[in-house]
């Protein structure tokens, strides 16, 4: 499983499989008009699969973002995943500053900042 679908479903997402749906002849009218819908949800869309799916690891803002998004208090998980990232003190060998975690999300396109997320994720699924 790629990193981009276990961090985005561990973020309690649907990671969308789409398949391609019969177009009603009334959209015929506007050209040439496909859409998918997603086979595990349901979601109707007239994107690609990859433009429908996020990627964590060439846009590293977005695991901040979603981070961020989780539960109500946004600004205290926010905290608390920089403080992990941090503190070092996760089962990975990354320990690295405030700075480095902007830097991090400003030019990350290894997939460390989502790999680090993930693994947060993971630990605070086991915590609860």
């Amino acid at each position: 499983m790629s990193l981009n679908r276990e961090l985005h479903e561990t973020l309690g997402y649907c990671w969308h499989e789409l398949e391609n749906i019969g177009i009603d002849e009334s959209f015929k009218n506007y050209g040439d008009v496909f859409f998918h819908v997603c086979k595990k949800c349901g979601f109707l869309t007239d994107d690609c699969q990859e433009e429908c799916n996020p990627n964590y690891v060439a846009e590293p803002w977005l695991v901040i973002r979603e981070i961020a998004r989780q539960g109500s208090m946004f600004h205290e998980r926010l905290k608390a995943f920089s403080m992990y990232v941090e503190s070092g003190t996760h089962s990975k060998p990354y320990c690295i500053s405030a700075h480095g975690l902007f830097e991090l999300v400003a030019i990350d396109t290894t997939g460390k900042l989502a790999q680090l997320a993930l693994d947060w994720l993971r630990e605070q699924k086991e915590e609860l």
